[in-house]
């Protein structure tokens, strides 16, 4: 027995709608054809300069400084 099942029960009953949604949300679809091969969509970091830049664009001069090592 789950301790509040019925409340559980209900409640995903009265948000089924949603709880559908959400499933739908977190399936990995794997038929949607891309156009990168997967060497493109590698992660590869951000470039210094970019992270610099945004930081001074958004004002966050307290996170610009936090970085203390980069990879060239």
């Amino acid at each position: 027995a789950v301790r509040g099942a019925a409340r559980l029960a209900e409640s995903l009953h009265a948000h089924r709608h949603e709880a559908t949604l959400y499933r739908t949300l977190t399936t990995l679809r794997r038929d949607v054809p891309l156009p990168h091969d997967l060497a493109d969509l590698e992660w590869r970091g951000v470039r210094r300069e970019d992270f610099l830049a945004l930081c001074d664009q958004l004002g966050f001069d307290d996170v610009r400084a936090r970085p203390h090592r980069w990879a060239e």
